[in-house]
C-alpha cells in the first residue's frame, strides 16, 4: 500500500506511470481490489486533485518526466 501511494504521485502530476507496464499496471489493479476502489480513491483524493490544477511550466515537466520514469523502471 505504501508503494502504490509513492506511484500515485507522479500519476496526479499526468505521468502516465500504469502505462505501457502490464505487470504494474496488473499489480495496481490487485492493491486496488485489496483496499477496495472507493477506499483507494479516497487515499488518493488529494494527489489526483492536483490533476485539476493549472497545468506546470511544459519545459520542468520535460525535465523531470525522464527522471521519474527512471526511478519506476
Amino acid at each position: 500500500v505504501v508503494a502504490i501511494t509513492e506511484l500515485m504521485h507522479p500519476v496526479g502530476g499526468g505521468c502516465p506511470v500504469f502505462e505501457g507496464r502490464p505487470r504494474l499496471a496488473a499489480w495496481y489493479r490487485r492493491v486496488e481490489a485489496a483496499v477496495g476502489k472507493d477506499l483507494f480513491l479516497e487515499a488518493h483524493e488529494v494527489i489526483l486533485k492536483v490533476r485539476d490544477c493549472p497545468p506546470a511550466d511544459p519545459v520542468i515537466k520535460q525535465k523531470l518526466m525522464p527522471r521519474v520514469l527512471t526511478m519506476i523502471q
